[in-house]
């Protein structure tokens, strides 16, 4: 007779219960990332630090926009190859994507010889992150449904749900004194952003 798998020292309700706690918690961080740009495109810093988008109305709905690009992309990255490289490991890969567009962003810094220069490594970081939660908002359900017993459908809902709840954080954050921060773009931003890390 053989013992019953465990994964990570887990099997059963433990382990949907640690799997359900996981993947609503990648959800949250959905609804945050799409949402923290209509906090941090009104901080001085963040228009010093961009000059291009300041007073551009334009320039400052692609750079929001851009991000949802990057989520068609990454769920059709999961469409096309998602079953070849399974459940997990496309979670895991929109995470580790994430986390690498979420650095291009926080490292993008005006330099005085092209002032907007540092838009553009933003933009991409911005690409990045938006791949990198297309491929999470693609996988995560499935993985939650292939996963659980009876409950998949709540589970699922839940997960989705949890993108407003991710949304509604930044109200909290912004009022909570980001605004008044100054001095240091590296720390405004790096708060912003390495947040949800």
């Amino acid at each position: 007779m053989s013992a019953v798998p465990k994964y990570l020292g887990l099997n059963g309700r433990p382990l949907g219960i640690a799997l359900t706690s996981i993947l609503t918690f990648g959800f949250v961080l959905v609804g945050y990332d799409q949402g923290v740009m209509s906090g941090v495109i009104q901080t001085p810093l963040w228009l010093e630090n961009f000059p291009a988008v300041d007073g551009n109305p334009n320039m400052l709905g692609f750079t929001v926009a851009i991000y949802d690009i990057g989520c068609l992309l990454g769920a059709l990255w999961c469409m096309l190859l998602g079953d070849k490289q399974g459940r997990q490991k496309s979670c895991i890969l929109g995470g580790v994507t994430v986390v690498l567009g979420v650095i291009i962003q926080i490292t993008a810094f005006k330099n005085n010889n092209n002032p907007n220069g540092a838009l553009g490594q933003f933009l991409v970081g911005r690409v990045i992150t938006g791949m990198g939660n297309g491929m999470n908002m693609a996988s995560m359900p499935m993985y939650q449904a292939e996963m659980s017993n009876s409950a998949r459908g709540f589970l699922v809902l839940l997960e989705c749900g949890l993108i407003a709840t991710g949304t509604s954080m930044l109200r909290l954050f912004f009022s909570g004194g980001v605004r008044m921060l100054s001095s240091n773009s590296v720390v405004v931003l790096g708060q912003l952003w390495c947040s949800q890390l």
